[in-house]
């Protein structure tokens, strides 16, 4: 997706994460871009129920709105992960004007039963050949990544981004926009066949998506992420949540080795599981791309 056009700023990024809203604009120069303006605001650790987490979102939007620093009024927002229901899902060779309905369908049966009215879409993800082998008995079908998110929820977002006189112009998602920000290093032939695997380690949650070229090949949300390490690191260290993450953030940025071993040392064990876990289930991403496709 283009996001520049012929007007010389981009839209607004919007990225409400877990723990901080992220706020990005890039100018378009001649045949380039870049950024020009970029601002976070931390959201509470307390704001976990629906409507304080409402509320703390339309305040961190306005701070950075009245910042002064984005022209426009613009918006692109993404998804993160936990507004998400994403699934690989196998389907039949069918038209493509067919396709779009079955997805519908299969997202009824798939979603949890207290989801309600959900925005639904789709990823093609490619062909895979299933059966005993690639001869006589295997049958080609299409790899599809379903996408769905409560239109409730949705609404209430946008409602909120135009009380503040901002324009929503799309809802994208973070593993698109993730992927997308590659684009610009990889353009060998040879790219269009590689594979990777981006990992985006977030407050909340993180996201593994595989990508061959251009493709996305699977989207995997992970429950594990920051939050859960400084849960873990307050254990450990009898420390409150707000001191365990910034005694986690200097030891992932180095800053407690040389200043304190031991603090280090106790650091590392106690999110070791969770690195492990993660490890695992990063292995699991790669060996389902490898026998998928």
């Amino acid at each position: 997706m283009r996001v520049l056009s012929a007007k010389r700023f981009s839209p607004i990024g919007l990225d409400i994460g877990t723990g901080a809203i992220k706020m990005a604009q890039l100018e378009q120069i001649g045949e380039r871009s870049r950024v020009v303006a970029l601002a976070q605001y931390e959201l509470s650790v307390a704001s976990d129920a629906p409507e304080e987490r409402l509320e703390a979102i339309r305040l961190g939007i306005s701070n950075l709105v009245r910042r002064g620093i984005f022209q426009g009024r613009d918006l692109v927002l993404t998804l993160n992960s936990q507004q998400l229901f994403v699934q690989n899902i196998r389907l039949p060779q069918i038209a493509p004007e067919e396709l779009e309905k079955v997805v519908r369908w299969e997202a009824e049966e798939r979603l949890p039963d207290d989801f309600g009215d959900a925005e639904v879409r789709h990823l093609m993800a490619g062909e895979v050949r299933t059966g005993t082998g690639a001869g006589e008995g295997a049958e080609s079908r299409h790899e599809v990544i379903l996408l769905a998110c409560r239109r409730k929820e949705l609404n209430e977002l946008i409602e909120l981004l135009e009380s503040q006189r901002l324009r929503p112009l799309a809802a994208d998602i973070q593993a698109c926009a993730l992927v997308r920000a590659s684009q610009a290093s990889l353009r060998r032939k040879s790219d269009e066949q590689t594979g990777l695997l981006f990992l985006d380690v977030g407050c909340g949650m993180t996201k593994a998506v595989v990508t061959r070229g251009q493709e996305i090949l699977l989207i995997k949300p992970l429950p594990m992420g920051g939050r859960s390490m400084d849960r873990l690191v307050a254990r450990r260290l009898n420390l409150s949540p707000e001191d365990a993450a910034v005694i986690r953030r200097q030891w992932m940025d180095g800053e407690t080795d040389g200043a304190d071993p031991e603090l280090s040392r106790a650091v590392g064990e106690a999110v070791r599981s969770e690195i492990e876990s993660l490890a695992n289930e990063l292995l699991m991403c790669i060996r389902y791309h490898n026998v998928t496709f």
